[in-house]
């Protein structure tokens, strides 16, 4: 049990990394500098259950139950980034020296596009029905990451305990866990840093798109515009539109034009039926 805790404490962590403060500057310099590799993964699963007999001295039977899950499916898929960049800046190489020993611990975080999530749900809808449950995560990896760094000024100086040795054997002793802990924070000091990166899965065309349509639509406009300014100006010479006082005389005209039609056709039909009637 101690054992366990040791292997997940935080402080063995730190002394298994432990460097100088230029070492650890320049650790978080690359780290800075690397390039960042994002993957998507899936697990599709149900969760089966078994059942056990187990029979103790005296004859006695105890039936045991446990569930455990069961993968029927997996799938890993690489998010292509086409451009990346950093959002954060290292500590600086005073802030790291500022105390004998350093405790810096490192985390990583990213931002997307909207073709990062796109992807990812695609990916997430695609198999998320592939069994009754279903697990995913996003991988992401930089480079040579170690997010505990344990940095002295000067390492003749380093006190003969700190080491993962004696760390675990205060565990195994139990007691003197505690106070080593105690004493191992108080004369560290302690930083942050996150490495923060912006991604770009998609190639933004929308910008050269754009230009084109500009461009395009300049030159079609210009042509139009122009053949449309000679094309309306030979128009109006040879067809001018007439103003309202000269389209009512013709409208006038025109009625009068078909009433002495219409009366000329009125009165010869008259004229053919009297005829008509006449012969009857």
């Amino acid at each position: 049990m101690f054992l366990c805790e040791y292997f997940q404490s935080s402080s063995r962590r730190y002394l298994q990394n432990i460097n100088t403060a230029q070492t650890t500057f320049e650790y978080l310099e690359a780290l800075h500098l690397a390039a960042p590799t994002i993957a998507l993964h899936i697990e599709c699963y149900h969760n089966q259950t078994s059942t056990y007999t187990t029979t103790d001295s005296r004859g006695n039977s105890t039936i045991h139950t446990q569930t455990y899950p069961v993968v029927t499916y997996s799938e890993t898929e690489v998010v292509p980034i086409v451009e990346w960049g950093n959002g954060s800046s290292p500590p600086t190489s005073t802030e790291i020296r500022e105390y004998q020993l350093t405790k810096v611990k490192v985390s990583k975080t990213f931002d997307a596009d909207d073709g990062y999530f796109r992807q990812r749900n695609a990916f997430i809808n695609r198999n998320r029905y592939r069994d009754v449950h279903y697990r995913f995560d996003v991988i992401y990896v930089i480079p040579g990451f170690t997010d505990r760094v344990l940095c002295y000024v000067d390492l003749a100086h380093k006190p003969v305990m700190l080491n993962s040795l004696c760390l675990m054997m205060s565990h195994l002793f139990i007691l003197p866990s505690l106070p080593y802990r105690i004493w191992m924070s108080a004369i560290t000091g302690k930083i942050e840093a996150n490495v923060h990166k912006w991604i770009r899965t998609e190639e933004n065309t929308s910008v050269l798109r754009t230009a084109l349509q500009e461009i395009s639509s300049e030159g079609v406009d210009g042509n139009l515009h122009n053949g449309d300014d000679n094309d309306n100006s030979s128009r109006e010479n040879d067809n001018p539109l007439p103003s309202e006082p000269e389209a009512v005389l013709k409208e006038d005209k025109l009625d009068k034009e078909v009433t002495d039609e219409t009366k000329s056709s009125l009165s010869q039909s008259c004229e053919g039926g009297t005829e008509d009637n006449g012969t009857a």
